[in-house]
């Protein structure tokens, strides 16, 4: 299943996670062109705005639980990881403070579960309510 998709800027490349990776599609001809691996289970996903980067929240049972984890997407290299975090619902990037709109300006950009939200099987993350 597919848990996270993320389209890059120019619309040629969607980056889609499921299963511990990220899976790189040229959007125009419909071709993977690569997988990257990231964790033992992985999540949202969003490119950073200047198109350099991927954010992708995992999890990884030995490698200190749930990250959101950087991508370099010239090397497709992971080139560090965020630590902090339950179990990220959407990452977003916030360019300017007008591109957020004021009832949104107070809520974390990296939203996370309700309290009492359970892991159970493969990480399934839920729409976060406006």
């Amino acid at each position: 299943a597919v848990y996270g998709l993320a389209f890059s800027s120019d619309g040629k490349r969607l980056y889609a996670t499921s299963a511990g990776r990220v899976i790189v599609v040229d959007a125009v001809r419909n071709l993977i062109l690569d997988r990257i691996g990231i964790a033992d289970d992985t999540g949202p996903v969003a490119v950073s705005p200047d198109g350099s980067r991927l954010y992708v929240a995992g999890y990884s049972a030995s490698g200190g639980g749930t990250s959101v984890y950087i991508v370099d997407l010239a090397s497709r290299q992971i080139l560090g990881k965020l630590r902090g975090f339950s179990f990220p619902m959407e990452i977003a990037f916030r360019t300017s403070s007008t591109d957020v709109p004021q009832s949104r300006r107070i809520k974390p950009v990296v939203s996370e579960p309700p309290a009492g939200w359970e892991r159970g099987g493969a990480w399934r993350p839920q729409p976060v309510e406006r």
